[in-house]
């Protein structure tokens, strides 16, 4: 459709690695409920990048060290006249992973795990960009 504006939304997405694992949550909230996802979510009004990000990582995974900048940021369509512009960080665990008030569970995972767990559609985005790029 000309002329029709598409609404972007900011997210965050938290990438914490562990002897060759990644940290996954398990979503306590909807949508997808009970998947498995990075660490991330959307920005709130008038919150810088990072700062979401630190949020984010409070909320679902505890006291984490999110780097300055992300790593890498990609848009992606949602659905027609909404699009997401994810900004994807380094993140450090400041101890255990323990599930936040966002999850139901955190816990490190290999990859090959990861393919047999329900993962959410914005995780497997992110991981396949990851892997596209050699990022992981």
């Amino acid at each position: 459709m000309a002329g029709r504006r598409i609404a972007t939304h900011d997210t965050t997405c938290i990438v914490v690695r562990k002897d060759g694992k990644l940290l996954l949550v398990q979503r306590k909230h909807r949508p997808e409920t009970g998947y498995w996802a990075l660490p991330g979510g959307h920005r709130e009004r008038d919150e810088s990048i990072r700062r979401c990000a630190e949020r984010e990582a409070q909320e679902e995974i505890g006291p984490a060290a999110v780097n300055p900048r992300p790593f890498f940021t990609f848009t992606h369509d949602i659905d027609i006249g909404h699009r997401h512009r994810c900004h994807v960080f380094h993140g450090r665990l400041a101890g255990r992973p323990r599930a936040g008030s966002d999850a139901a569970a955190a816990k490190f995972v290999a990859l090959p795990v990861m393919r047999r767990l329900e993962l959410t559609h914005y995780t497997k985005l992110i991981i396949n960009r990851m892997l596209e790029h050699g990022l992981l």
